[in-house]
């Protein structure tokens, strides 16, 4: 990723890069570029900056890509494919939330949850990307659904 800073990709490796981080990567015409609307972390506001989940989702789509590859060049084969996978599996149960309830309490997930997979990756363990987290989302279940 020459395009990516080098600390970015540092961070990542190393579980250090937070989901308020995630507008450091930035895709265009599907290439994962350098460069971003906001100039310093304060200026972060998850809720303007991802304001509903197609904004979102090339970010999470470029953190798992450069996640993935870490894995593999460090010769982790198989920690890539289970954060590949697992990626894929979040994704569409996501995009399923974002479907059925308000966007704030599903980012509010989706902050909760990055937050606990990059714990358990400084363990070594890769395998919570995937399945929905229950504690987490009993909490977005206290909201209404959205009207049909």
């Amino acid at each position: 990723y020459p395009s990516i800073d080098d600390e970015v990709i540092a961070d990542i490796s190393r579980h250090d890069f937070t989901p308020s981080s995630l507008w450091k990567l930035v895709v265009s015409a599907g290439r994962i570029v350098a460069g971003h609307p906001i100039r310093s972390p304060d200026d972060y506001d998850p809720y303007l900056q991802h304001p509903n989940i197609e904004s979102l989702l090339p970010h999470l789509f470029a953190y798992f890509s450069v996640l993935a590859s870490c894995a593999r060049v460090s010769g982790m084969t198989n920690v890539a494919c289970t954060v590949m996978h697992g990626s894929y599996i979040y994704v569409v149960s996501l995009i399923d939330m974002a479907n059925q309830f308000e966007w704030p309490y599903v980012l509010d997930y989706h902050i909760g949850y990055m937050n606990k997979r990059l714990c358990e990756m400084e363990q070594g363990d890769y395998t919570g990307w995937g399945p929905i987290d229950l504690d987490l989302y009993l909490s977005v279940l206290t909201h209404p659904r959205l009207a049909r």
